[in-house]
């Protein structure tokens, strides 16, 4: 797909700079972490609590994009009959944080890891989140080890989640592996992973889930530069989420069949006893809880902890009991900032690079009609986003027709401000307008 760089040149770094701090103070994003925070996690990270039980013996694999360091979860699948059973490894952040220490407050007032253009707000300080407590191979880690078994249709048959030390045998991405499945070569792990996630889609659909393939603005380093570009999924990333939706949803099963505790995404909820009247996760078609990104996600921990518990039939901890209640609105409220904070710095990025073009053509597709919400322009007689084949841009379009939805068009550019962080194009671009270009601009990012 094509992407869009922003490097290093005179002229542009002031308003960027400028616009990432006026969107830091909007949004009230967390600073760095307080001393007393960093130092809990250098101590917590020397001193982990290790469970007894030792799976060192699964072999592992973590696959995530290239250069992560956060590695929540790792995998190994093995047949089993006509059938498979999946290990699903998932960091265990309660091994280091302790309820109410300096780490778990801080990680409280956070609520997830926010992702922007020069660097990621995390959730946890980088001595755990990126050390002690990640998946990072040849290293033995503390960790929640789910066992999942499913029948020869993909259906769950048996699940159960313990405390292991567990041992990730390689860092791979996708790209990689998908290269591997491509080219005949892959190590049969994945080729299992692809029988486990095609079984897993089609009873998603048979459920009537919704799973949409669309192409994504996402911002990211490349060679030290931050681009601007559609991303599509690889194959085998597909998959792979099934295997997170799997355990999600493992997760929501065991807890409502207890009738304990459940949270839920796309609007959390938590209940202690009886459950709620909606169970259900709207795309999926089926009960889920967030359970498998602890270290970038706060929720995760307290259903870890709730599923350990009631696989062991043991008491849940109190502390985890005893957060329930405040989870809802702390983690909806987080999802907003997160949500927020990504197409802020997206619509920045995107003023600044279109700003000397003003008046130029483009060449894309009507997405969608309509009002925008991330567009901040008054409204026009008719209205939607219109997506950029090059630069990879969406933006708001207006028209004094019908605009044409899913059709191509060549629009022109009304608007660039960065200030505001809002860009126009208009429909039809008028004839003789000049050709817009992917001009490279500065980025205060460091990169």
């Amino acid at each position: 797909m094509p992407a869009t760089r922003i490097r290093l040149a005179s002229g542009a770094d002031a308003p960027l700079a400028e616009g990432l701090a006026q969107i830091a103070r909007e949004l009230k994003l967390p600073p760095a972490f307080a001393p007393e925070v960093e130092a809990a996690a250098a101590q917590a990270a020397r001193a982990p609590r290790l469970p007894a039980l030792d799976r060192t013996d699964v072999p592992l694999v973590t696959i995530d994009p290239p250069g992560s360091l956060d590695l929540d979860q790792a995998l190994h699948i093995e047949r089993r009959g006509d059938g498979h059973r999946v290990y699903y490894a998932i960091a265990d952040v309660a091994a280091f944080v302790t309820a109410g220490d300096a780490i778990d407050l801080a990680a409280h007032r956070r609520g997830e890891t926010l992702y922007g253009a020069e660097s990621r707000i995390p959730l946890h300080p980088a001595s755990l989140s990126e050390g002690a407590a990640s998946l990072l191979p040849g290293q033995v880690r503390p960790a929640l080890l789910w066992t999942i078994d499913l029948d020869g249709a993909g259906e769950m048959a048996a699940v159960d989640v313990r405390r292991a030390q567990v041992r990730s045998r390689a860092r791979l991405d996708y790209a990689g592996v998908q290269q591997t499945l491509d080219a005949g070569t892959a190590d049969p792990v994945w080729r299992l992973l692809r029988e486990v996630g095609e079984r897993r889609a089609q009873r998603e659909a048979a459920r009537g889930g919704i799973s949409l393939a669309l192409p994504e603005q996402e911002i990211a380093l490349v060679d030290g530069h931050c681009q601007l570009r559609y991303r599509v999924n690889h194959p085998v990333e597909d998959w792979n989420a099934q295997i997170s939706l799997l355990t999600g949803m493992a997760a929501a099963q065991l807890m409502l069949t207890a009738c304990t505790t459940v949270l839920r995404g796309a609007g959390y909820v938590a209940f202690d006893g009886t459950p709620p009247e909606q169970p259900e996760q709207a795309a999926l078609a089926a009960p889920y809880a967030h359970a498998t990104a602890p270290l970038r996600r706060l929720v995760d921990r307290y259903v870890g902890e709730v599923c350990v518990a009631l696989c062991a039939g043991s008491t849940v901890p109190t502390w985890a009991r005893a957060g329930l209640a405040e989870l809802p609105a702390l983690m909806g409220g987080a999802d907003r900032r997160a949500h927020q904070y990504e197409r802020a710095v997206i619509d920045l990025i995107e003023a600044v690079l279109l700003a000397p073009q003003a008046g130029a053509a483009f060449a894309g597709a009507i997405v969608e009609l309509g009002d925008a919400a991330h567009h901040r322009a008054a409204p026009a007689a008719h209205s939607g986003v219109v997506m950029l084949h090059a630069p990879a841009i969406e933006a708001r379009v207006t028209a004094a027709q019908p605009l044409p939805l899913g059709q191509e068009v060549r629009v022109r550019l009304v608007e660039a401000d960065p200030l505001q962080r809002s860009v126009r194009f208009a429909w039809p671009a008028e004839e003789g307008s000049p050709a817009g270009t992917s001009p490279e601009v500065t980025s205060p990012t460091g990169s």
